[in-house]
């Protein structure tokens, strides 16, 4: 990957108070209206921002990436007028800024002749959204554009959610890091597509496919699985491999028993098991576990097994969990699978991405 050698200027926006930070937001806008980098907080995961109405900007947010060009950014925006990124707004689309915006919920619409090619990654379409996040939200405000922003990280790796692995992959990369506390999310924006004729969620993430058809009606998931050889990506993800540690991540379908009882034989002091209480509750396992339950911060240093109370935590937690893993020279993980529905199926798009779709199921 091209050594950037940027001499990159970083905030902890958490030690400081409104007035300091308002200086911040007005520096880091200015960095982006002079076609420069800024990583920032949102509630999903870290954003790597630029200018999304310049192109050279948007090259520099690939190259701090190593991410290939034909793959499609986001812009945010701080409020609901879209004139100069679409160029039609569908019903669709205001009845779910109606419901989510401020939010999670990337939408993508045709797009105006004057957003670049560069940051569309070629296609007729934009995707936008709107972050759940003051700092985001200011940042954009000062800049006085739309910022176009993948996720902070080096492209392929889990995606950051906190102010350090920021640091750790893009240090002399980018121009200014911003850092506030852990994505209260984890996982990237839901993106759906309205630019069709049926709405067609494209990546999901913690605004469900069922929360999307009870305001919708008829929506279609499409899995990123079906994107095929030379087909262009319509949203970010769908066609390199995300998500990955550089510990192999193998995921195992079964019951909890079943599971316990394959890593009982599987598992040793190279690998870590990540359990998932589904149900928020581990009802009764039947097989014991001789190995340390604990969570990512804990202070144990050779712990076994990470355990998530239920799905939402494990969707908060899980690209740190996978970070942590290389952090300890973990070689394998091994990840108990959940049900593909609600923010299971979000989390498990996440998770079969890193697994590179290596999936075992599991028999008692």
């Amino acid at each position: 990957m091209e050594e950037l050698n940027i001499p990159t200027r970083c905030y902890d926006l958490t030690a400081m108070d409104e007035a300091s930070r308002q200086k911040v937001y007005e520096e880091a806008g200015a960095v982006i209206r002079a076609g420069g980098t800024v990583v920032f907080p949102t509630e999903t995961v870290y954003g790597l921002g630029a200018n999304a109405m310049d192109p050279l900007a948007v090259q520099g947010i690939y190259r701090a990436k190593g991410r290939p060009s034909d793959n499609p950014l986001i812009i945010h925006v701080a409020d609901r007028d879209l004139s100069g990124i679409v160029s039609e707004i569908p019903p669709a689309a205001v009845r779910l800024m109606d419901r989510y915006w401020p939010g999670p919920l990337t939408i993508i619409m045709k797009k105006d002749p004057g957003v670049p090619a560069q940051t569309t990654g070629g296609l007729d379409t934009v995707g936008v959204r709107m972050p759940d996040q003051p700092a985001a939200l200011a940042l954009i405000k000062a800049a006085g554009c739309g910022i176009a922003a993948p996720s902070a990280n080096i492209s392929g790796r889990p995606s950051p959610t906190t102010f350090r692995r920021c640091q750790e992959d893009l240090m002399g990369r980018v121009d200014l890091i911003l850092g506030m506390d852990q994505s209260r999310v984890g996982l990237e924006s839901t993106i759906i597509d309205l630019s069709g004729t049926v709405p067609e969620l494209l990546r999901p993430g913690a605004i469900t496919l069922e929360e999307l058809r009870a305001v919708l009606g008829e929506v279609v998931y499409v899995p990123s699985a079906t994107l095929q050889g030379d087909e262009s990506p319509r949203a970010p993800g769908m066609k390199y491999r995300h998500y990955a540690p550089r510990a192999k991540v193998t995921l195992l379908r079964g019951t909890r028993q079943a599971v316990q009882l394959y890593l009982q034989t599987r598992k040793d002091e190279q690998t870590l098991a990540v359990l998932i209480d589904a149900d928020g509750l581990d009802q009764n396992p039947t097989t014991s576990w001789s190995g340390t339950v604990f969570g990512p911060d804990a202070a144990d240093s050779d712990p076994s097994v990470v355990r998530f109370g239920s799905v939402t935590e494990a969707a908060r937690e899980i690209f740190e969990t996978l970070r942590w893993a290389d952090d300890q020279g973990y070689t394998g993980i091994w990840v108990e699978a959940v049900a593909e529905t609600g923010l299971g199926l979000s989390l498990m798009n996440r998770l079969k991405k890193a697994a590179a779709y290596d999936v075992v199921e599991v028999k008692e």
